[in-house]
């Protein structure tokens, strides 16, 4: 496992980098039935389950 140098003077690289990240579902709970299509509101659930996102990036 690889080791970032974060603590050191040169934070040239870091300049313009954002990071965001998040979770959807925290709880890992199922979808509630309902009448349609799938048995659950495709537009307001997903029976995929937790999801984790993360995204960088970087302007020049």
């Amino acid at each position: 496992m690889g080791v970032l140098p974060l603590a050191g003077k040169n934070r040239a690289w870091l300049k313009g980098v954002s990071v965001r990240g998040g979770i959807n579902n925290v709880m890992d709970e199922e979808p509630p039935l309902a009448d349609e299509q799938y048995g659950y509101q495709s537009g307001t659930a997903n029976v995929r389950g937790r999801q984790f996102t993360c995204e960088v990036s970087r302007k020049f």
